[in-house]
């Protein structure tokens, strides 16, 4: 007797306990928007950024021209090294 006495309690318990959140209203849903550019800006650090951004660019660009050249040497050596009359295959390559 005393089991289905407690048993009913924790289910009323229970059944309260649920019926208590049923008013309440869902939160809205935050967030939360970061803009960098200003963050940079007030931290006094943009500029630093943009002539990062340059040097690098500046870097990369050199790097592109220099295996461009590279290239074109080694195509050009290749290209030399074909005989009088290449064959269709060294033709359609070159």
């Amino acid at each position: 007797m005393k089991q289905k006495t407690l048993t009913a309690i924790i289910l009323l318990m229970l059944t309260v306990t649920l019926l208590i959140g049923c008013d309440e209203k869902p939160q809205k849903p935050q967030a939360v928007v970061i803009n960098m550019g200003l963050i940079a800006k007030a931290m006094g650090i943009n500029e630093q950024i943009k002539e990062h951004i340059e040097t690098m660019n500046h870097q990369i660009s050199e790097e592109m021209k220099a295996l461009s050249a590279d290239l074109n040497n080694k195509f050009e050596y290749e290209k030399a090294s074909l005989d009088d009359s290449p064959s269709e295959e060294d033709k359609k390559r070159y």
